[in-house]
């Protein structure tokens, strides 16, 4: 699924991206204000991972997801760690875009 949803993302977003490093994320901001840039937003979303509700979750994927096979396995994935939640860092866990 992570081709699909990495299209999403803006060109300047690193976190918890494939072929992305920290160190490109610093070499970003110094071109940045060499070039009199001066805004960098920087996000933590606190417990977001621990509040995310599978039924959204499954439905927004569905959307993008027309395979019956990936979805119920990830209904598998989400419903065995509770009602609610995933954990973060884990293979199912979302970067936000």
């Amino acid at each position: 699924m992570e081709p699909i949803f990495e299209a999403d993302f803006q060109p300047g977003s690193y976190s918890y991206r494939p072929k992305r490093t920290a160190h490109e994320a610093v070499q970003r901001v110094a071109t940045a204000i060499v070039q009199w840039k001066t805004r960098v937003i920087d996000l933590d979303l606190r417990a977001y991972f621990d509040t995310v509700r599978h039924h959204l979750l499954l439905e927004k994927v569905a959307r993008r997801v027309n395979d019956r096979d990936v979805m119920h396995l990830l209904k598998l994935m989400l419903t065995a760690s509770g009602k609610q939640g995933v954990p973060q860092g884990g293979v199912i866990a979302p970067a936000t875009p």
